[in-house]
């Protein structure tokens, strides 16, 4: 037993080695854990900045001049004017996101209570800023309505009083979601690559025969590989969540950072065993990133990191119990925003130590089945 442990504990030390010793893959991990988090932060914005707002103004009253001053930066750019026969080519120009037509009479017509249309008219190219555009745009004109109707002593009867209360980032931090989410994406990048290249290059080189005429049984080279480069992956994480997520970017730890290292822990053994199992039907290291990203982009839109469970269509919701990163994504999330106790996230750990033992169960089976090991 001691043999064993010593020979699983040797051959990872040269593992980490070679992984110090190769300045590329070195640079490739701090980057992702490094730049790529913040840089995905800040450089995606799904929030509606600076959008391009034309005007089609023939009221010319006082409240067409105020609905078109009260859309002004950070949301919108200042309107500019157009005639009516523009409208068409503007938005098929994509000169303007969003189109506002003011009809003549507007504000007669509303103080006579006729309850006049006022025509938007949005490119929904980018559905996200035009969704998030014109629900802002219709909150700005509504309180710049009522503002001038309270001016001229017209007072609406009150439908409703909608008070909104944000939780969990009362701030509304879209650099916390975002970059929280990268780096959860980037463990799961980092995961499938590294092991299975190790593997690999061992093949390429020639040195997995030496290994496999030595005393050494096939699990492990395995776990050799495995606890290198999770090692590795862990001290990545917890250095990029403390320096970069936490202290960067602001983003509060509101659970234990306990359970969030032993569920990364957990997801990295998951992911790093779909490595090895994904390296036994490559050839070479291209043929493994090839393979890799077949089997990551399915796990990603399954996660529900970029679209909520109840957004999508009910078949592709079903498939999203096969994806371990929608597991780890919901553990960590509710960890780090929402404070969430063991109590209730159990059934996700339970889900990664599952899915970890047939992945690697199955590598370990396809590994002495590739190599002629019995």
């Amino acid at each position: 037993m001691k043999a064993y442990i010593r020979h699983i504990f040797i051959l990872g030390l040269k593992e980490i080695k070679s992984v110090f010793n190769d300045p590329i893959l070195l640079t490739l991990i701090l980057y992702f854990f490094t730049l790529d988090v913040f840089t995905a932060a800040h450089g995606i914005n799904l929030e509606v900045n600076n959008a391009s707002v034309a005007v089609v103004n023939q009221d010319h009253s006082q409240l067409s001049r105020n609905l078109v001053n009260s859309l002004h930066l950070p949301y919108f750019k200042p309107a500019r004017n157009i005639t009516y026969p523009d409208i068409k080519p503007t938005l098929n120009k994509a000169k303007d996101t969003f189109v506002i037509n003011i009809p003549p009479n507007f504000a007669a017509d509303l103080l006579a209570n006729k309850h006049p249309n006022l025509q938007l008219l949005v490119d929904a190219t980018a559905i996200t800023q035009a969704y998030l555009g014109s629900a802002y745009m219709a909150e700005i004109f509504n309180g710049a309505i009522e503002r001038y109707l309270h001016g001229m002593h017209y007072s609406p009867p009150q439908i409703m009083d909608s008070r909104i209360r944000i939780q969990y980032n009362q701030s509304e931090n879209g650099p916390w979601y975002l970059g929280t989410a990268e780096l959860l994406l980037d463990v799961a990048i980092l995961s499938l690559l590294l092991p299975g290249t190790a593997l690999l290059r061992e093949k390429e080189h020639g040195t997995i025969e030496h290994l496999l005429v030595m005393p050494l049984h096939p699990v492990e080279i395995m776990l050799s590989k495995l606890w290198s480069n999770m090692l590795i992956i862990l001290l990545g994480f917890c250095f990029s969540f403390a320096f970069v997520v936490h202290f960067g970017l602001g983003v509060p730890l509101n659970g234990s950072f306990i359970w969030l290292f032993l569920g990364t822990l957990l997801f990295i053994f998951v992911a790093t065993s779909m490595s090895m199992a994904l390296a036994t039907f490559a050839n070479n290291i291209p043929q493994h990133a090839i393979i890799s990203i077949l089997v990551l982009f399915p796990m990603v839109l399954l996660s529900g990191a970029w679209t909520p469970a109840q957004s999508m269509n009910p078949l592709i919701k079903s498939l999203m119990v096969l994806s371990p990163l929608k597991y780890y994504f919901d553990y960590a999330t509710a960890l780090i925003f929402r404070g969430a106790g063991i109590s209730m996230l159990w059934h996700q750990l339970l889900a990664l130590l599952i899915m970890g033992g047939i992945f690697f169960s199955f590598a370990a089976r396809r590994f002495r089945r590739c190599f002629g090991v019995g």
